[in-house]
């Protein structure tokens, strides 16, 4: 349930953020099928880092107090994570 939950996330968050990729676009991703327009592959590459990066907080959060998941210094590791894991 995770996965999909993942991939649903990662939909609605990018849609917020005016990236709009569409769920069939990022089940393709998610196979190795990246597209060959430049554009949808780049919001594919998105996609995907920001479900890795959800996997990994998933993981990192368990450890983690309450109070440390709302602090700047998390939220601010959230996006680090995010940009390193995007090749552009």
């Amino acid at each position: 349930m995770r996965p999909i939950l993942r991939s649903i996330n990662s939909y609605y968050t990018n849609r917020i953020e005016g990236q709009h990729t569409s769920p069939t676009d990022i089940d393709r991703a998610l196979n190795a099928g990246m597209s060959n327009d430049r554009r949808i592959a780049r919001l594919q590459r998105l996609a995907l880092a920001h479900m890795q990066v959800e996997e990994q907080l998933e993981l990192e959060s368990l450890d983690e107090s309450r109070t440390r998941l709302f602090s700047p210094e998390w939220v601010q590791s959230i996006h680090r994570n995010l940009y390193m894991a995007l090749p552009e």
